[in-house]
């Protein structure tokens, strides 16, 4: 906490200044030297992480134009194509009508005898 000065021990503060500084600056030198000789390495795989992020982007935006793609196809289909879910769905009926035929053929052939 810097106590008020007196006019008179002005000078006399003014005057250690530099040597305060200069402690001060061989201090922070101290504090960068100890930071340095720790020597902390990121892992690989950090250091990876950009190079990593850039090729997940690319694959994403290839997925993306590919499902563009695909969106595209859908409308590109011929019309007889539109049409198949009902073409499937009378040949399914036709396909019940004849798998009830043997069955109505053994009753009128009961019923014959």
């Amino acid at each position: 906490v810097p106590r008020s000065s007196s006019p008179s021990s002005l000078p006399t503060e003014l005057k250690d200044l530099p040597s305060k500084f200069n402690k001060l600056s061989d201090e922070v030198k101290g504090l960068k030297t100890q930071v340095h000789e720790l020597g902390i390495e990121l892992p690989k795989e950090l250091k990876e992480i950009l190079t990593t992020l850039e090729a997940f982007m690319t694959t994403v935006t290839s997925l993306t134009s590919q499902v563009d793609e695909l969106k595209t196809l859908h409308w590109e289909l011929p019309e007889e194509f539109l049409s198949l879910p009902a073409q499937v769905a009378l040949a399914q009926a036709k396909l019940k009508t004849l798998d009830a035929l043997p069955s109505l053929l053994l009753n009128v052939t009961r019923a014959l005898d």
